[in-house]
């Protein structure tokens, strides 16, 4: 798949464009740092990553969380 339909410009939520790739195993999630929601892409589709699926982030204890 490219590179264009993988990314994503802007967080879905609060439509920042502040987001940082993060690597999860095989699948790549964007982190958003203005509302600290995680979205994940698909083909053509976004989703909300739950949190449960990924223990240990440590972008949720950069103080993103706090805001």
């Amino acid at each position: 798949m490219s590179e264009s339909l993988l990314a994503l410009r802007q967080c879905p939520r609060c439509s920042g464009e502040k987001l940082v790739r993060v690597h999860a195993g095989e699948a790549v999630n964007f982190f958003c740092e203005d509302c600290a929601m995680c979205w994940h892409r698909d083909g053509g589709h976004t989703s909300l990553v739950d949190s449960l699926r990924c223990p240990g982030c440590e972008l949720s204890t950069l103080g993103w969380w706090c805001a």
